[in-house]
């Protein structure tokens, strides 16, 4: 996972109060009038620029995925991405997760991030808690760094900035984090979240092809499994002190807002919309697959009476049938005829078959077959039997 950055047309600077003494009154009113200034200038900024836009952002192909206003259509690159994940979920017969919310029982705050111990220890609990969510193996190795200069590191040259990445090699799993410390706690669970989605979609074999957007569409899967408000919540952006100077005595802050994740803030509202429409869709697929599945169990104790009806009928010694008159002897021999014209072994095989399919209507149709071929050979059974 990488680390945009936004350069805001208005440069926005933080300050700390210069050391009393010199001229300590009249400096201090000033500074605050600065502040109040440059605030109204900073929300006046965010009215005017549209939300989620970025001024510079770290590579082209990946800033023309990101939705520039939060106005949901279906054209949209993430509503379109979002969609094709779905039916892979549904192919998968994961949708349950799609209807799924997902919230820690660890409380990560921002004193638990500054120091060394705790920081670990939440960290791992919380990613046990997701990874118990996503129903896999419950360890994995976790590197984690903490930067305190807001994480200024560049990754393979590129202007964005790696904060989490997982691996996968001789069979250890690995997220490694690099937190920034003006890092808050939301922005570290978002990135939890992108990496065990990675996790999850490698443990699924949910691939793509266009590998180029791998990234994108991690991100997207993260806000379908039960992640939407942990990752809104964490790709709201990062305020990061990229400097300092001095004016007047005064000494001044520099700072850039940064945004993390390969889909923005708003891509993650416009898919909780997408979301309010799929979970009816997987309310509905997930009754399916549930009257299927009655379907399939009723098809199978079916087959598995007709075995045992199969097997009985093959042990009998139909020359050994009592036969009392003419017309118990006609029976026998229609009864014969009609139980040595079926191979009622491959008959029950074709069954077996067509019990794995996922076509409702097929499994109906071999259910009635089944019903009708076991109540032949009942009847053929109390014939031989005498």
């Amino acid at each position: 996972m990488n680390m945009s950055t936004d350069t805001p047309i208005w440069g926005v600077k933080l300050f700390e109060v210069c050391k009393p003494g010199i001229r300590g009154t009249q400096r201090s009113d000033k500074i605050v009038c600065l502040v109040m200034n440059m605030s109204l200038l900073k929300r006046l900024s965010n009215h005017f620029r549209p939300k989620g836009q970025s001024v510079q952002a770290p590579e082209a192909d990946k800033s023309d995925f990101k939705s520039h206003e939060y106005t949901y259509r279906d054209d949209l690159p993430v509503v379109i991405m979002a969609k094709g994940i779905y039916q892979a979920l549904l192919d998968k017969g994961l949708e349950d997760f799609i209807l799924s919310d997902f919230t820690n029982t660890t409380i990560l705050t921002r004193e638990d991030l500054r120091n060394r111990t705790t920081r670990e220890a939440r960290i791992q609990q919380i990613t046990s808690e997701i990874l118990q969510y996503l129903r896999l193996p419950p360890f994995i190795a976790l590197n984690i760094s903490y930067d305190q200069d807001n994480n200024t590191v560049s990754h393979n040259g590129k202007t964005s900035t790696r904060v989490g990445e997982y691996s996968n090699t001789a069979q250890k799993r690995t997220i490694t984090l690099n937190i920034g410390s003006g890092f808050t706690p939301e922005n570290v669970l978002a990135i939890l979240c992108h990496e065990c989605t990675h996790c999850f979609m490698e443990t699924h074999l949910l691939n793509w092809e266009d590998t180029d957007l791998n990234e994108q569409r991690t991100d997207v899967m993260a806000n379908l499994i039960g992640f939407n408000s942990i990752m809104t919540a964490g790709y709201a952006g990062v305020s990061v002190i990229t400097g300092e100077h001095q004016e007047r005595l005064v000494n001044y802050q520099n700072v850039s807002n940064r945004r993390i994740g390969y889909i923005s803030e708003d891509d993650c509202r416009i898919l909780k919309e997408l979301l309010s429409n799929l979970t009816s869709q997987a309310q509905q697929a997930r009754e399916a697959q549930i009257e299927l599945k009655e379907r399939k169990d009723t098809l199978n104790r079916q087959i598995a009476a007709a075995s045992v009806l199969e097997q009985q009928l093959s042990a009998l010694n139909i020359k050994a049938t009592n036969i009392t008159d003419s017309d118990n002897l006609i029976g026998v021999q229609k009864c014969l005829c009609e139980y040595e014209s079926r191979d009622i072994k491959a008959e029950i095989n074709q069954f077996k078959a067509i019990s794995e399919s996922n076509d409702l209507s097929l499994i109906d149709q071999a259910t009635q077959r089944i019903d009708a071929l076991c109540v032949d050979m009942l009847r053929w059974c109390t014939v031989f039997q005498g």
